[in-house]
């Protein structure tokens, strides 16, 4: 018994000693600490001894004419906002330090420093800074700044930035006290939809060194009526040096303009490294009754090298008339390599419309399209999507940037319309006389390069040619100026992957050949005729186009409205214009390599699946139809491919299932592929399983030149192909070496 006793005694003194460290641990003080960054401006209570599990709860009271901003929460050199309350409640777990953040209260006229915005301000005169204005939103509720009667409402020139930092309870507003009921139709005249406010004009205008930073702000109701360029923004950072111009969790809306960048307008020559991040812009209106208006949202002319990142932001329902450009964006970037237009975060851009193109984007800027979604935006001109120009004109000085045009996963440009070209998105390359110099005549690097890859979608558009994308290319060789030869431009087209579907080249009242249902590429000679010097060292510059990957399906060039018009190329079309009556060697060569698929495409003419007018075509891989699914020439010639007045080889790759029909006695040869004009060497691949209602089921070959020698080698498969006449090939003059 006394051993029994002494054990159970041994226990309940530890347990006794373990209860009492537990007991001591739960009841030990922790500290919470809170500061005050300016005891003149506000007072704080709740600090203190808590223990582990107590409810903490600090409490700012702000001194009279200040306001209370946000909680803080201190740890080491870094402070994070936990509450923008007056009141701030939490579970102490461990030591801590918080600090309340007051200010006083700003009432219109301070022009530098830190303050609240605690009430709603109406302003009596422009705020002209002196030095950094900060303002954040006070405790009391969302409040708005109104214009007074001045010009600009905030005026910042000198090496000052100006900061406006809502919450994404409260935001902080700017009124332009302009209420407005707009235009149906954007060309209508801009003021006969405005009333109200007569005080017009900026609400922020950015001068020589200056910044923004804005954050969760609303602009709003903002009438511009100017005759130079004007928008709620004027950036005009013209020094030489780069400065930041940051917008998050913003809102634009409601602003019309009587001519450029009707919510956010980047003077010529300004540096402004530019990021929106979340931002809503939507009814902006550049009308142009004076001059063109570019830029229904954003609009950037000619900066030195400005640059603009589009984050998550989303872009809608803007306008622009007149003449103008860029419904949504206009962003010219300066002609300057280190310029550049990027989208990414999965931005949306839907619902512009530009009269004169870019129903989307207008851009000159090297363009990086990473992850967006472009759609329903229209024009009457071209690029319903985005139009993309290398840039000339004021900033030929710079030696022009040329294009560079990269569409990665992720990216969708959809149901987009223009009147004239690319659908979905037009690029036009205009050499002028300067490009490939800069302004004491040094060569500079000069490229076009578009690139499609990784999953990119462009699908649903429509155009009169190059439904889907369409590249207008009127660059040469080279350039002479300055007594001497540029270095060699260089371009390229690159589809590695994504998807090309769905797309329309569509006849109308403004023109009756269509071409290109997917995508276009048009060689002009434009009207630079003149510096294209073969014997000095010029020429017409040569074009590649390989494509490697992706499915380029379901497009279509039609006959549409026009009972006479035609559709050249279903899925693709390409026209050299330097090579006329052969004065000039082929500058364009297309490849079709790798596991891209092109199947039920069609034209109502020639070339079902491709079309191409001067151009050579070498097939190294790749497959052209497929079981169920051909591409289709309706009234012409080449099921799949159609070569005119170019050379075609065949190393590899599958033509199949494509058919060529008749429209009565016209059309309906080389169900596989046609050539007519060039040469044609088949060396491998297959050729099986494709149709011609009239001659040559797998391939039909027409030449003027009987000299000229078809050649069919031993590793080629030419099989199952049907015709009234030559179902495997049908030669047309000529010589046929097997």
């Amino acid at each position: 018994m006394m051993k029994k006793t002494r054990t159970f005694q041994r226990w309940k003194w530890g347990t006794m000693l373990f209860l009492l460290m537990f007991m001591t641990k739960q009841t030990m003080a922790i500290s919470v600490t809170v500061l005050s960054n300016n005891t003149n401006y506000g007072v704080v209570i709740g600090g203190g001894n808590y223990t582990a599990g107590q409810t903490c709860v600090l409490t700012a009271t702000e001194s009279s004419n200040c306001g209370f901003s946000r909680w803080v929460k201190i740890e080491g050199e870094e402070e994070t906002i936990v509450s923008t309350t007056r009141e701030y409640a939490f579970v102490v777990t461990e030591e801590s330090v918080y600090k309340a953040y007051f200010y006083p209260s700003w009432n219109g006229t301070q022009k530098s420093g830190e303050y609240t915005l605690d009430n709603d301000v109406t302003l009596v005169n422009n705020v002209a800074l002196d030095g950094n204005l900060t303002i954040y939103i006070g405790a009391n509720g969302p409040k708005t700044i109104h214009r007074g009667p001045r010009w600009s409402m905030f005026y910042v020139n000198g090496d000052y930035k100006l900061t406006m930092i809502g919450t994404e309870q409260d935001s902080i507003f700017i009124d332009g006290g302009a209420e407005f009921n707009i235009p149906g139709d954007a060309r209508s005249g801009l003021r006969s939809g405005v009333n109200g406010s007569s005080i017009t004009g900026f609400m922020i205008r950015l001068l020589n060194k200056s910044s923004l930073d804005l954050q969760f702000v609303v602009l709003q109701n903002n009438y511009v009526d100017a005759t130079d360029n004007a928008g709620m923004i004027s950036a005009e950072n013209k020094s030489g040096e780069w400065r930041d111009f940051r917008m998050t969790d913003c809102t634009i809306r409601g602003s019309l303009c009587r001519r450029n960048g009707s919510a956010m307008n980047f003077v010529e020559n300004c540096m402004y490294d530019a990021y929106l991040t979340r931002v809503k812009v939507y009814k902006c209106y550049s009308i142009g009754d004076y001059y063109g208006s570019e830029g229904g949202t954003i609009r950037c002319y000619g900066g030195t090298a400005s640059k603009m990142t589009i984050d998550n932001c989303e872009i809608c329902y803007n306008k622009t008339g007149g003449s103008g450009s860029g419904g949504g964006v206009a962003w010219y970037g300066g002609g300057h390599a280190d310029a550049f237009l990027k989208i990414i975060g999965n931005t949306k851009i839907h619902h512009n419309y530009a009269r004169a193109s870019g129903g989307g984007i207008q851009t000159g800027a090297k363009a990086e399209i990473l992850s967006a979604e472009i759609y329903e935006n229209e024009t009457e001109g071209n690029g319903g999507g985005i139009s993309i120009h290398s840039y000339n004109g004021p900033q030929r000085e710079y030696g022009g940037q040329g294009v560079v045009f990269v569409m990665d996963e992720n990216v969708s440009i959809h149901d987009n319309v223009a009147r004239y070209d690319g659908g979905g998105v037009y690029i036009q390359l205009f050499g002028g006389n300067y490009v490939g110099f800069g302004p004491n005549g040094q060569l500079v690097d000069a490229e076009c390069r578009i690139e499609i890859k990784n999953g990119g979608q462009i699908y649903g558009n429509t155009a009169l040619r190059g439904g889907g994308l369409c590249l207008d290319d009127e660059m040469p060789l080279k350039h002479y100026a300055y007594g001497k030869w540029s270095d060699e431009y260089i371009r390229s087209v690159i589809v590695s992957g994504g998807i090309i579907h769905g797309n329309k080249a569509l006849t109308s009242s403004f023109g009756n050949v269509s071409y290109g249902g997917g995508f276009f590429i048009n060689k002009n000679r434009g009207s630079l005729t003149p510096t294209y010097d073969f014997e000095n060292g010029g020429g017409a510059g040569t074009l590649t186009v390989s494509i490697m990957g992706g499915d380029i399906y379901d497009n279509y060039a039609q006959q549409g409205q026009n009972s006479s018009g035609n559709g050249y190329g279903g899925a693709f079309a390409i026209i050299d214009q330097f090579k006329e009556n052969n004065t000039y060697p082929s500058s364009c060569n297309v490849e079709i390599k790798g596991s891209v698929e092109i199947y039920d495409n069609r034209s109502d003419k020639d070339g079902g699946g491709f079309y191409l007018n001067s151009a050579n075509l070498t097939l190294d891989g790749g497959l052209v139809g497929v079981l169920n699914h051909p591409n289709v020439s309706d009234g012409g010639n080449g099921g799949g491919i159609c070569v005119s007045g170019g050379n075609f080889i065949m190393n590899d790759g599958v033509f199949s299932y494509n058919q060529a029909k008749k429209t009565g006695s016209t059309g309906g040869n080389g169900g596989g592929f046609y050539v007519t004009g060039g040469t044609v060497s088949v060396e491998g691949g297959t050729i099986a399983h494709n149709k011609a209602e009239a001659d040559g089921g797998g391939f039909y070959v027409n030449v003027t030149d009987a000299s000229v020698t078809t050649t069919i080698k031993s590793g080629a498969q030419i099989n199952d192909n049907e015709a009234a006449n030559g179902g495997g090939a049908y030669i047309n003059q000529g010589k046929l070496r097997i």
